[in-house]
């Protein structure tokens, strides 16, 4: 190899380095606690519009009124923040700051929601990248001072006008498509866009990358030398359009990245030296981390990064093994190897951030990436000259909207295909240092050498090839856990996931009355991240909203987003209620079975046995509460109790039944730890040594009441809650314990200490 082992080893060893789960540190608190007032001065330097409402950024922010003491801020004293984020309403365009502007805005603070479960978007640590602190909200304009940069405002104005022009002729899914396309700007685009083609493996079309600032950049750096305009002259203009095409989008990582490569080949050719993309990707590395170091963190820097990796180092080994042919077979093969190299290089990336591996990714970006240049050309024509008022725009309109199209029905039809995507949930550190060594070994020549013992050439090259399958084995195995039970923190409400050694998976209770789609954003990609491709029985206690809001968002969503689930599990009822009856429907209508249980029957899985306690056949009570769903699981000497919302009768039944049980190990606090639950009788009886209580931070309610709190201390419970842990997950063999709380990050093994307090 022409280049040092060293120099492609320090390369492959920085995603290695981030995907071992080095965290970056938080930065300090907002100035005042949520939901105060604050006033704050900063200079803006971004602004978008969302709705009916605009997004504006400050930089350099400080607090005019109060400090952290209470006095008034003296200047030596100010506590600057690199970035604030502001939700400004009822302002029109026309009376907005411009870029460069120094104002003074008063609003209500608000923190950037934290990830809470494993495989939860976190989106505070997403803006702390970005450097942006807090947001605030309800936001007013007191005073503006200074005047803006002429520059950054002309390319903003720019911006906006294209943004119009879309909004004018496309419809708001299209333009929202071809804004995060060519303008870089993400606050139109659905969420329903964002996961068809997140699923489908093409959503790097989404983004600004190499492909745009090449085909922008070096397509004008051509035709100027094709008119003469010198080396010089084509090189400086071509690097300034680019520069400001970079800044007008917002300068991402890959932007940034593609940017830096870009100037570095345009330098290449005017001192007549070689471009290598190695170790032009390697000094753009080098400037995006000293700018910016938290970036090695973030999931899109690490695409990008892969993503070239990719290109330079594998795809040269991908190509030996293909057939040398000229003509346009050899470009659709070339075309093949760069998208094989790219996705092999990238998947413990994607494995680590998003769970999933869309198998079809390959033929279908085969079948639109050609489609990308027409598709580019015509939406930035349609954006530049769409509010010319003479302009027919009909010809891009439709040529947009017929990309756009076969990019949809593309990805639906791959929705549609069986086993088209492949869950194999998050690899772990060793796991991915695995992948990348071997592969380091077979890009570096080493395993060539070795089988070069190996007379016939084809043999050799197949063993070689045959390397990559256990690459993807380690990768993808997941080691067993025994027992894995985790309460999900859903805010106020309820839902417990359990995986058996078998890998039979329940789900207990999906509902919350404080979050949204808690299905979509929380239960399902908990589950993937786990691994989990499938849910066995999902177990519905009683029909509150708070346990049963997930169960409806789950069923009605589209096949393809949602998890199958098997078995619907329902309490007999001798009075259903409507949103029983009608949950029952919507499962039926989602393919599930439904089975409606009673005490004695019993869900057996190996060692794994869940038996319902309550309620028992011709029971009745004036309060759903009381019908909730009683389980108890055994695992060889392990034993939990699940026990929904029940109270009163329900309650008193289940002490009765629960009299000569025995200590258990695990608790499910009724109620999320209402006052009135889990009586001292009962905690008597089963003296649980873990309690699990879900309830929402602040909630209206007051869970858990500190009553119930004394209650489970009295007898020497441990007390874990969703609002000071986050989600909790606890693994045994049936005899030792491990507790995880995903806030902390730390697990607890009990050890043997734990069978012996039994």
């Amino acid at each position: 190899m022409k280049r040092p082992m060293a120099w492609m080893g320090i390369l492959v060893l920085i995603p290695v380095l981030f995907l071992m789960r080095l965290r970056p540190v938080r930065e300090a608190p907002p100035p005042k606690p949520p939901d105060s007032e604050v006033t704050l001065v900063g200079t803006l330097h971004e602004r978008q519009q969302k709705n009916d409402s605009f997004i504006l950024y400050l930089s350099d922010a400080h607090v005019t009124d109060l400090t952290y003491s209470g006095k008034k801020s003296a200047n030596e004293n100010k506590t600057t923040y690199q970035g604030v984020q502001l939700w400004v309403k009822d302002t029109s365009y026309e009376k907005l700051p411009e870029i460069g502007e120094k104002i003074e805005v008063m609003g209500k603070v608000s923190l950037f929601p934290e990830a809470r479960n494993p495989g939860e978007f976190d989106l505070r640590t997403y803006y702390h990248l970005r450097g942006v602190n807090f947001r605030l909200f309800d936001c007013r304009i007191i005073r503006r001072s200074g005047h803006g940069k002429i520059v950054p405002e002309l390319l903003q104005r720019l911006k906006e006008w294209m943004g119009s022009s879309l909004d004018r002729h496309l419809t708001e899914d299209e333009a929202g498509v071809i804004k995060a396309m060519i303008l870089g700007n993400r606050a139109s685009l659905s969420d329903e866009v964002r996961g068809l083609y997140q699923r489908n493996g093409i959503a790097h079309v989404l983004s600004i990358s190499g492909l745009h600032i090449s085909m922008l950049g070096y397509g004008l750096y051509r035709v100027l030398k094709k008119l003469r305009a010198g080396t010089g002259i084509s090189s400086v203009v071509s690097i300034v359009f680019i520069s400001a095409y970079a800044q007008m989008t917002g300068g991402s990582t890959s932007v940034l990245r593609a940017l830096f490569m870009f100037i570095i080949c345009i330098g290449a050719d005017i001192f007549g030296r070689t471009y290598d993309m190695l170790s032009a990707l390697s000094v753009s590395l080098l400037i995006l981390l000293l700018s910016n170091p938290l970036m090695v963190f973030d999931a899109g820097f690490m695409l990008s990064f892969t993503a070239v990796l990719g290109i330079a180092l594998l795809n040269p080994w991908v190509m030996r093994f293909l057939p040398k042919i000229k003509g346009r077979k050899g470009e659709i093969l070339s075309t093949i190897s760069v998208s094989l190299s790219i996705q092999l290089f990238t998947l413990p990336v994607v494995l680590y951030f998003f769970y999933q591996i869309p198998l079809l990714s390959i033929p279908l970006n085969l079948v639109l990436i050609p489609f990308m240049g027409v598709l580019i050309v015509s939406a930035i024509l349609l954006a530049v000259l769409g509010n010319l008022l003479w302009f027919p725009g009909f010809p891009l309109v439709f040529t947009c909207r017929a990309i756009l199209l076969i990019y949809e029905k593309g990805c639906r039809l791959c929705d549609t295909i069986p086993g088209g995507t492949l869950i194999l949930g998050r690899p772990s550190a060793v796991q991915i240092f695995f992948y990348y060594a071997v592969l380091l070994f077979l890009v570096s020549g080493s395993a060539e050498k070795l089988l070069r013992r190996i007379k016939r050439a084809s043999w050799r090259k197949a063993v070689e090839l045959s390397i990559i399958i256990p690459m993807l084995i380690v990768l993808s195995f997941r080691p067993p856990d025994g027992l894995m039970i985790t309460m999900l923190d859903i805010g106020q409400g309820d839902s417990i996931l359990i995986k058996s050694p078998a890998g039979t998976t329940y789900l207990i209770d999906c509902g919350s009355t404080t979050e949204k789609d808690i299905a979509r954003y929380r239960v399902i990609p908990a589950m993937r991240s786990m691994g989990l491709r499938d849910i066995d029985y999902c177990i519905m206690t009683h029909p509150d909203l708070d346990h049963i809001s997930g169960f409806t968002e789950m069923f009605e969503m589209d096949p393809s987003e949602r998890l199958p689930v098997h078995f619907f599990v329902m309490p007999v009822m001798s009075k259903p209620e409507k949103a029983y009856t009608e949950l029952e429907k919507s499962a039926e209508k989602a393919g599930a079975k439904v089975l409606k249980i009673s005490r004695g029957q019993v869900f057996k899985d190996g060692d794994t046995e869940i038996s319902c306690l309550h309620p028992g056949k011709g029971f009745t009570a004036d309060d759903v509460n009381e019908y909730s769903t009683v389980l108890e699981l055994k695992y060889k000497g392990f034993k939990a109790l699940f026990t929904g919302d029940i109270q009163g009768e329900g309650e008193k039944e289940l002490t009765r039944i629960l009299e000569k049980e025995g200590r258990i190990d695990l608790l499910k606090v009724a109620h999320h730890g209402s006052k009135n639950s889990t009586p001292s009788e009962l905690l008597l009886d089963i003296k649980p040594r873990i309690a699990l209580i879900s309830a929402g931070k602040d909630n209206s309610y007051g869970h858990p009441h500190k009553e119930t709190l004394e209650r489970l201390r009295d007898i020497d419970a441990d007390i874990y809650t969703t609002i000071d842990c986050g989600a909790v997950t606890i693994k045994t063999d049936g005899k030792n314990i491990r507790l995880k709380t995903f806030l902390s990050r730390e697990e607890i093994d009990t050890g043997d200490d734990y069978e012996e307090q039994k």
